[in-house]
Order: C-alpha cells, then sequence, then structure tokens
C-alpha cells in the first residue's frame, strides 16, 4: 500500500510534493529506483500538472481523470496502473513499465513513451499524436484500437534522422510555445542524450534567432 507519509505530501500539492523528491532524491542516492511505495494509491480526478513521480512504484494506481499534464513517470512501475481518461499531454514516461496499465481514452499528445514497456496495456481510444515511441508497438496499438498512430513520432525515424546527420551539427527549428527556460533546458538535454547515442559530434538548437549549441555530445 502506498506510505501515508508519502500521501501527505501528495495532498498538500504539486509544489510541496516535488520539492519533497528533491530531498528524497539526494536521500537514496544511486538506490532511488522504486523506493517511493504509491502502489494503489488513489489520484483519480486530481490536478497534478508536472508532478514529479519517477522511480516510483506506482503498481495498480489509481489515475483515471487526472491532469497530468508535463508530469514524469521516468523509470517508474505502473503495473497494472488504471490511467482511464487521464491527460497525459506532454508527460514523460522514459523507461517506464506500463504493463497491463489501462490507458482508454487517454490523452497520450506529445508524450514521451522512449523505452516503455506496454504488454498488456490496454490503448482503446487512447491518443497517440505526436508521441514519442518505438515503431515495435505499432501493430500493438493498431490491434488494440489507438487513435492517432499515424501522427506519432516514431525513434527509429529520428534515429534515422540523426545518423544521417552526425557528421555535421545539426540545426533544429524550435517554437518554445509557453514553455519556460527550465522546460527548454530539460528539452535539450533529452534530446542531446539520444543524440550521444548514436555517437553525435554536436548539437545546434536554434528557436526564432537564438541559438544555443550543447557541446560534448560524444562524450
Amino acid at each position: 500500500m502506498a506510505n501515508k507519509r508519502y500521501i501527505s505530501f501528495i495532498d498538500q500539492g504539486v509544489e510541496v510534493w516535488n520539492s519533497y523528491m528533491m530531498v528524497l532524491t539526494r536521500e537514496f542516492r544511486s538506490s532511488f529506483n522504486n523506493k517511493i511505495d504509491l502502489t494503489r494509491i488513489d489520484l483519480s480526478g486530481r490536478i497534478l500538472r508536472g508532478i514529479m513521480l519517477s522511480h516510483v512504484n506506482l503498481t495498480g494506481a489509481k489515475l483515471s481523470n487526472s491532469d497530468l499534464f508535463g508530469a514524469k513517470f521516468m523509470d517508474s512501475n505502473l503495473t497494472g496502473a488504471n490511467l482511464t481518461d487521464a491527460d497525459l499531454t506532454n508527460a514523460d514516461f522514459t523507461g517506464a513499465d506500463l504493463t497491463n496499465a489501462n490507458l482508454t481514452g487517454a490523452d497520450l499528445t506529445n508524450t514521451n513513451l522512449f523505452r516503455v514497456k506496454l504488454d498488456g496495456a490496454i490503448l482503446s481510444y487512447a491518443r497517440f499524436q505526436n508521441t514519442f515511441l518505438s515503431k515495435s508497438w505499432k501493430r500493438y496499438l493498431k490491434d488494440s484500437g489507438a487513435r492517432e498512430i499515424e501522427q506519432a513520432q516514431w525513434v527509429e525515424d529520428f534515429m534515422d534522422i540523426l545518423t544521417k546527420s552526425r557528421k555535421n551539427t545539426l540545426h533544429i527549428n524550435i517554437d518554445p510555445g509557453s514553455a519556460t527556460p527550465k522546460e527548454i533546458g530539460e528539452f535539450l538535454a533529452e534530446f542531446s542524450k539520444l543524440y550521444r547515442m548514436i555517437g553525435g559530434s554536436g548539437l545546434t538548437f536554434e528557436s526564432f534567432g537564438v541559438s544555443q549549441v550543447v557541446e560534448g555530445a560524444n562524450e
């Protein structure tokens, strides 16, 4: 069952919880993964925009109808979690385990599903517009009745573009929209990680005339 101490911090709001998570990250250090026990927690219908739930055990968690815009679930265990009709727009599930999770009707627009496990997940009517994930799940998504699959962003296509560009500086034009400098920085950092995976030599990001070069991309 979910630790009552952790629940009390979440009940105080996203900002309080996220600050507490930073403390826990320092406390657990390298042994952090899934130390935070939120199994079967009920957060249905809650507004939890930007909440940090990475490296957390959320097995069987109830998150249906929740607003989880921009939430972080990296390397978390969401086995059997209920995410029905949840707003997961811009959320990051990199490395998360969504085995047997229920994502019926969930909005995964612009969501990062890099290295996720979706075995047995229920994806009926889930929206995958601009969702970032591997082509290995394409057939499963189609068979599961997911929506807007053809508008998904496939990892393999992305890697192919980077591979063709890695001998030169890669120029990417981005529109930051309403994103904060911190959010833009996090995006650039994740992008740089992907480029390093294929031995990239450096990235140049351009946003309406403002350039930032990420050095040491093959360190």
